[in-house]
């Protein structure tokens, strides 16, 4: 029932390769699976605090298990169905899921760029990581005032989005 069990997910990597210089403060890694991305996160100083949240409890399960860093606290929550939090994030990272059991739901990566935006500061940043094949672009344009691509490939894409559009 868990994402890329057995290992590091090639797209987790891809964009951990960009985290460098980009974090700080309160971080939300969204659809955190078994927490290998915020462990890579977490390598970073200026990091106070991040929260692992993710919808199934066996990743989250896991994710306890093998992120032992006393700033990463654990949410068992989907993140479609989050509410606007009181105090937003610095920084939101993600590497969406995009299926639903076997059909590819690019709705879900949607939902996951929408959900960033709201949960984000008006100076927070987002970043992720999706397949190369997704749409996503037009998401980013509605959600976030300026976005780019950080990396693109002939399999994965590394977005960098600023400036949410969701009003506190």
């Amino acid at each position: 029932g868990m994402f890329s069990a057995d290992k590091i997910d090639a797209g987790s990597a891809r964009l951990a390769e960009h985290l460098s210089g980009e974090l700080k403060g309160r971080v939300a890694d969204l659809g955190a699976g078994w927490g290998w991305l915020a462990a890579q996160a977490l390598s970073t100083p200026e990091i106070t605090e991040i929260h692992l949240i993710e919808a199934e409890k066996t990743a989250l399960d896991a994710a306890r298990l093998n992120v032992t860093d006393p700033r990463a606290q654990f949410f068992w929550q989907d993140v479609l169905a989050m509410p606007k939090p009181t105090e937003g994030y610095d920084r939101v990272i993600s590497n969406p899921p995009f299926h639903a059991g076997r059909k590819a739901d690019p709705e879900i990566g949607i939902g996951f760029i929408a959900a960033a935006a709201k949960l984000l500061k008006p100076s927070g940043k987002f970043l992720m990581v999706a397949n190369r094949q997704l749409p996503y672009e037009a998401a980013l344009e509605r959600n976030f005032r300026h976005w780019k691509p950080l990396m693109q490939d002939n399999l994965y894409k590394v977005f960098l989005a600023q400036k949410p559009r969701v009003t506190r």
